[in-house]
């Protein structure tokens, strides 16, 4: 079975904006969202030499997943991710 999640990932040269409703497999983690969005080309690029995805914001239903719960963290239908690309100021 299956689940549906509101997507939207913003930025990056190479990535469409995506601002839509995505099915997914049970039992899948933001992680495991990121790494297929990254295989079809659907991330913003990265900016520097960062592992694990730490060169972007991830929010999972308004918190910062990346703080906590973390990218280990399941989803579960209707959750509402957005993916922003690092920043940097001068």
């Amino acid at each position: 079975m299956a689940i549906y999640i509101s997507l939207s990932v913003y930025g990056g040269k190479f990535a469409p904006i995506i601002n839509e409703k995505v099915k997914i497999p049970e039992q899948i983690s933001v992680k495991d969202l990121l790494n297929m969005l990254q295989k079809e080309n659907r991330m913003p690029q990265k900016f520097g030499k960062g592992e694990g995805f730490t060169e972007f914001l991830v929010l999972l239903n308004g918190y910062n997943v990346m703080i906590s719960p973390g990218l280990e963290t399941v989803l579960k239908d209707s959750d509402r991710v957005v993916v922003l690309p690092a920043m940097a100021g001068g």
